[in-house]
C-alpha cells in the first residue's frame, strides 16, 4: 500500500507547486503540466483490461529546472489482476556555462508486483549536456552514480548497491503539429556481477486541439540479470489522449 501512497505523493506535489505559483502572464510560461490517460479493453473469448495515467510537470527559467513525474499502470486478465506498475521522479537541474551544461540531483521511486519488486529507490547526481534545445529538435546527455535500495515481494533479501546512471534524451518536432520522443536511461551498478537494466522509450505524440493530444509510446525495460522466473524484457505500448494546461 505504500507505493501507491508514493505515487500519489508526487502527484500531489506537481499540483500544490502549480498552486503555488502565482498566475500572472511571466509564470505562465515557465510551466508545462500534462495529464494523460488511457485505456484498453477486449471482450468476448479473452477478457483483458489495461489502464494507464501519468502527470508530468515541469518548471523551467533561464537557469534553473524542476520536474515532477508520475505514471501508473494496471492490467487484468479473465477477473485477474496480472499487471501493477507505479513510477514517479523528482529532478531539478542547474544550467551553466552557456547554458550548455547542467548538473542534476534526481530521486526516483518504483513499485512493479509481477516483477517482484515492492519499492525500489534511486537517488542520484551527475551532469549533463544540451547539443541542442530548441523547440524543433531536442538533444541531451547525462551521465552520474547513485544509490539504489530495493525491497522485494518474495523472500529475497533487500539490496543496496552504488549505481552509475546514464541516459539520453531527443524530441524532434514532425509536420502537422507532430513530434517523436526518444529516451534510454541505463542503470549499472558499480558490482558488475549484479548485471544492468535499460529502460527504452518511445512516443508519437500529435495534437489534436489546442490542450489534447493523441499519445503513441512503447517501452522496452531490459534488466540483464532477473530473478527466478521474471523474463528480461517487459515492453509496454499505451496508448492514451494528453491534457495540457
Amino acid at each position: 500500500m505504500k507505493t501507491p501512497i508514493i505515487f500519489l505523493s508526487v502527484l500531489m506535489m506537481g499540483v500544490c507547486l502549480l498552486k503555488a505559483e502565482p498566475n500572472t502572464p511571466a509564470a505562465s510560461k515557465i510551466w508545462t503540466v500534462k495529464f494523460t490517460a488511457g485505456y484498453n479493453k477486449s471482450a468476448g473469448n479473452t477478457d483483458n483490461d489495461q489502464f494507464a495515467a501519468s502527470f508530468f510537470s515541469n518548471r523551467r527559467t533561464m537557469d534553473n529546472e524542476l520536474t515532477l513525474k508520475a505514471d501508473g499502470f494496471y492490467s487484468s486478465s479473465q477477473g485477474q489482476m496480472d499487471g501493477q506498475k507505479y513510477t514517479g521522479s523528482i529532478r531539478y537541474a542547474y544550467s551553466f556555462w552557456r547554458r550548455k551544461w547542467y548538473n542534476f540531483y534526481k530521486i526516483a521511486v518504483e513499485h512493479d508486483r509481477f516483477a517482484d519488486i515492492d519499492q525500489r529507490y534511486i537517488p542520484s547526481t551527475g551532469l549533463g549536456y544540451w547539443w541542442s534545445d530548441k523547440p524543433a529538435f531536442k538533444l541531451m546527455a547525462e551521465c552520474g552514480v547513485g544509490y539504489e535500495y530495493t525491497r522485494y515481494y518474495s523472500l529475497r533479501k533487500q539490496s543496496e548497491k552504488g549505481t552509475a546512471v546514464s541516459r539520453i534524451f531527443m524530441e524532434k518536432a514532425l509536420l502537422i503539429d507532430s513530434r517523436i520522443i526518444w529516451e534510454e536511461t541505463l542503470h549499472t551498478p558499480f558490482d558488475k556481477k549484479l548485471g544492468h537494466r535499460l529502460r527504452s522509450e518511445a512516443a508519437f505524440i500529435t495534437a489534436l486541439s489546442q490542450h489534447l493530444s493523441l499519445r503513441l509510446s512503447l517501452t522496452d525495460i531490459f534488466t540483464s540479470k532477473p530473478p527466478t522466473g521474471i523474463k528480461k524484457h517487459d515492453v509496454l505500448f499505451i496508448s492514451g489522449i494528453t491534457y495540457e494546461l
